[in-house]
């Protein structure tokens, strides 16, 4: 069986994991970019077709999709992000593909143990990435997972910091497996070998492996 994950915004990360008995391997990880325009149906349209294509192309038996909050914090994104999770749900049933939808604090909570990070965490990051970095220390110290420390630029070809978009749909493949398929969390890793990290521009904000 396998599991699509997917964490949906302009830039959407995804997760895929391979369930073999009582174990969980998540076999390969990324995200992409959904054009501009100025139709937001041209861009649910390209959510919709990435969805169908991934789905039959890595032969998806299931999909799970973060939920979405609306915030006042976020109300410009918030109807753009809304729509973008109707694409995906409507790409799985045209497919006939069920899905379950993943509560944020709940994937948190199981990933690294609360759903918030720390003062020490939002110090040491800035409020903003801490978000992010409290979740890939998690997947670190806990699970092993280890990252790139970069990207390459779809305009320059280059290294470039990581969008890191696919670090939440790695957790949701891990949280799924464990509360849902009762798989516990010593039988759950990831087969993705990190490609070498290259010399990047030091920055204080950035998680570092230790």
């Amino acid at each position: 069986m396998r599991i699509l994950s997917f964490d949906p915004a302009n830039s959407t990360g995804w997760a895929v994991t391979e369930i073999l008995d009582d174990k969980a391997v998540i076999i390969d990880y990324g995200d992409f970019s959904i054009s501009p325009s100025e139709f937001m149906g041209d861009r649910c349209n390209e959510m919709f077709n990435k969805t169908t294509s991934m789905i039959v192309g890595m032969d998806i038996n299931f999909v799970t999709i973060e939920s979405y909050f609306f915030s006042r914090l976020t109300a410009n994104g918030s109807n753009v992000n809304a729509a973008f999770r109707t694409a995906i749900h409507m790409a799985c049933r045209q497919l006939k593909t069920d899905y379950e939808i993943l509560n944020i604090s709940a994937w948190k909570r199981c990933i690294a143990g609360r759903s918030t990070p720390t003062k020490e965490q939002k110090k040491q990051y800035g409020k903003a990435k801490a978000n992010k970095a409290f979740i890939q220390q998690a997947l670190w110290t806990r699970f092993g997972i280890k990252f790139p420390n970069h990207s390459i630029s779809e305009k320059t070809g280059k290294p470039v910091l990581p969008r890191n978009d696919y670090i939440d749909a790695v957790s949701m493949a891990i949280y799924y497996a464990n509360a849902f398929m009762n798989i516990t969390k010593p039988n759950i890793s990831c087969s993705v070998v990190p490609v070498p990290d290259v010399k990047m521009k030091k920055t204080k904000k950035a998680f570092k492996y230790e």
